[in-house]
């Protein structure tokens, strides 16, 4: 029997998206969000309403604020006024994935290239999303054995069909490491802001040489995304107290 857990199979979701892979900047390089949307001096906020299911009610993942005023200081027989009014949004990056299984068990009787569906994942986001992942060969549990380690390969698919991942093509999720993981790139689009959704697929290869017994191995997968507001407390994904951010002007 050989036992692995699956960590991986987001990043193959990636993988389907781009159609490559590509290394890019670490984290902290990544966009943090434009300080054009720090709040001006003397914001004050009037309260908001979201309108749901035709009522308006007190709004939990928006808050509006005011600043700026202008008047015709004081009486005046002026003519013609004219002023600039500013509506700046800023809209926060999200994300929502899933993944139907995170363990993969096989039972294998005798020597063989096997493949199996695996699970399907889907994510969803409104800006690029960055996946890191690397994947280990699943070793031999027991002391000795003469092939300690189980080849296996990762792919995907838009169907139920094998015959579409052959042609895609497989990934061996050992040729990467935590020091080198795989860094795939999910472009925005259309596609990715409504949700994409793969099979994903294993193969795996036992051969003669495989002791009898128990094999596992571990992978890991990172999300990352990419447009990073400022106002959003990373601990959370939620405002900060208030809605201000360490960076806005002291109120």
């Amino acid at each position: 029997m050989v036992r692995k857990v699956l960590f991986l199979s987001l990043a193959i979701v990636a993988l389907a998206a781009v159609g490559a892979f590509a290394q890019i900047p670490p984290l902290n390089d990544y966009d943090t969000g434009y300080k054009g949307d720090l709040l001006p001096d003397g914001s004050t906020t009037p309260g908001t309403y979201e309108l749901r299911d035709g009522a308006w009610i007190p709004a939990v993942y928006a808050i509006a604020w005011n600043s700026g005023g202008a008047d015709s200081d004081g009486i005046s027989n002026k003519p013609v006024f004219t002023f600039e009014i500013t509506n700046h949004v800023s809209v926060a990056q999200w994300i929502n994935w899933s993944i139907s299984g995170t363990r993969k068990d096989w039972r294998v009787l005798r020597p063989g290239t096997y493949a199996s569906d695996s699970v399907t994942a889907r994510i969803q986001s409104n800006n690029d999303v960055v996946i890191e992942f690397y994947a280990e060969d699943p070793e031999y549990l027991s002391d000795g054995g003469v092939t300690r380690t189980i080849p296996k390969w990762f792919g995907y698919s838009e169907t139920d069909q094998i015959d579409e991942v052959d042609n895609r093509g497989w990934w061996r999720g050992s040729d990467f490491s935590s020091d080198n993981p795989l860094v795939i790139r999910v472009r925005d689009s259309a596609g990715l802001h409504s949700g994409l959704t793969y099979k994903i697929w294993e193969k795996i290869e036992v051969l003669p040489s495989h002791s009898s017994s128990d094999y596992e191995g571990k992978g890991y997968v990172t999300i990352y995304l990419t447009n990073v507001k400022h106002w959003v407390d990373p601990d959370t994904g939620d405002f900060y107290e208030g809605g201000r951010s360490p960076y806005d002007p002291e109120v």
